[in-house]
């Protein structure tokens, strides 16, 4: 039996369980059948559930022979139901959208420090990458010129670090490149060479991530 379980946690559980026995058509679940599936002594189960009946996540009904069984509340199915809609949506963003996916595994390793180490032919790819995404900005037309010399710096001084075989933090790489080149992609610039930082930032991120 899993012991480990938070109190808290179990009721979440629980109330997991019975949204989807709910989509089953289990109808009204004991507490030996939860703990089973929880792998949670039917005492446990039997405390949390009575907790969540008294906050009106849960239904009960009481037999003499057999106990109480559960069923999940009108208004707790229809929490978890837009709950779970919401995180399908986010997974669906993430999915169709590399950039945002990338981004969400970037941020959260900001303070982490990270270098190419022995692996020469992933630095020169990402030095190549920065020369190409340095080119298309200087080629660039229609894009700010204060915003172009700003990106083309830092660009330049992430290219120095790599070049280096220098350590450097994550964060470090999202300021001097990946937000940069997200700023002139989102500001305008001609379809070309948007084309090209798309794919420069998808794969400068995707060689980023390799190194956590």
């Amino acid at each position: 039996m899993n012991s480990s379980v938070s109190h808290e946690d179990l009721q979440a559980q629980i109330v997991e369980l019975l949204f989807d026995a709910m989509n089953q058509d289990a109808g009204f679940v004991g507490p030996d059948q939860i703990g089973q599936n929880l792998n949670i002594s039917g005492d446990r189960v039997t405390l949390a559930a009575s907790a969540l009946v008294r906050k009106g996540y849960l239904q009960a009904r009481y037999n003499t022979r057999s106990g109480a069984r559960y069923q999940i509340s009108e208004q707790a199915y229809l929490d978890v139901e837009e709950r779970r809609a919401k995180e399908m949506e986010v997974v669906g963003k993430s999915s169709s959208d590399p950039i945002q996916a990338l981004e969400e595994q970037i941020a959260p390793a900001a303070g982490r420090m990270v270098s190419f180490g022995d692996n020469q032919s992933d630095a020169d790819q990402a030095i190549e990458i920065i020369e190409e995404a340095t080119s298309a900005l200087r080629s660039s037309n229609k894009i700010d010129t204060e915003l172009r010399d700003e990106t083309v710096i830092n660009l330049d001084t992430w290219k120095g670090m790599v070049a280096k075989g220098q350590r450097f933090a994550v964060g470090a790489f999202r300021f001097l490149v990946w937000d940069r080149i997200k700023a002139v992609i989102e500001n305008g610039i001609e379809d070309i060479y948007r084309v090209a930082l798309v794919t420069a930032l998808i794969t400068l991120g995707t060689l980023i991530v390799a190194l956590f």
